[in-house]
């Protein structure tokens, strides 16, 4: 919408249903031009706004400024990555395409206000132990950060995250798992039984179960999903899966 740069007079172009870029900043729009530029964008019917400030090489930011007559998010990026990709696709007419959606992953608790250093405590349950992923996100405002992530224990000792030698909780950077393999429902049909699994592995059968490791053969041929099986050849068959 700022093809001129921050003092880009307009008139600003109808933008109705999209996503507006603009530079922030500048004198055209009065004293809080970034906000002015927003509500322009607004007006002009965008259903958000991302903006940017020229010729500044570092991190996007959050705009701290509150105005009751925005009704639409806005976002700033990076000028020197997001936001120069961003205006070499418009000015060259290459589409791109924005999606504004909810974060549908589990929010546990924060703390959204101005302060020092100071612990926010939440409680949640693990029901399944396992590897979870945890996102934080940070807002510096005028210095001095301090961001950690500690467990309390009961005595209200607190424990650094990966610091296991005082009884922390396990870190991970990155998780390879290997999915385990797990059978479909099964279908019968002109007197034949097919069995599905979904994953990889070998199908191994047993006549009888007496809990030894010997009762479990591999199914000759190391078949692929799915395998048939005609019922009555035995009295009982059992299937299993075995991850590799």
């Amino acid at each position: 919408m700022t093809p001129g740069g921050i003092d880009d007079p307009g008139p600003y172009p109808n933008v109705t249903g999209k996503i507006a870029l603009v530079d922030r900043s500048g004198s055209n729009l009065g004293t809080t031009s970034t906000g002015g530029k927003c509500k322009a964008a607004q007006v002009a019917g965008a259903v958000g706004v991302i903006f940017t400030t020229p010729g500044n090489l570092s991190y996007g930011f959050y705009a701290g400024a509150t105005r009751a007559d925005i009704f639409i998010p806005c976002l700033s990026v990076a000028d020197s990555t997001s936001a120069n990709l961003l205006r070499s696709y418009l000015t060259n007419n290459i589409s791109v395409t924005g999606t504004i959606k909810g974060d549908p992953n589990y929010f546990v608790g924060g703390f959204n206000d101005a302060r020092g250093a100071t612990d926010t405590l939440m409680n949640f349950v693990i029901s399944q132990a396992g590897v979870y992923p945890m996102r934080l996100i940070f807002h510096q405002g005028g210095g001095g950060g301090n961001c950690e992530w500690f467990t309390v224990k009961a005595d209200g000792t607190k424990v650094l995250v990966g610091d296991t030698a005082k009884g922390g909780l396990k870190a991970f950077r990155a998780r390879t798992a290997v999915t385990r393999p797990r059978f479909n429902p099964t279908t019968i049909s002109v007197g034949n039984l097919t069995i599905s699994w979904t994953g990889s592995g070998r199908l191994q059968e047993a006549s009888n179960l007496t809990g030894s490791p010997s009762d479990w053969n591999n199914v000759a041929g190391s078949p692929s999903s799915p395998f048939q099986v005609t019922p009555g050849a035995t009295a009982w068959k059992f299937y299993r899966i075995v991850s590799p």
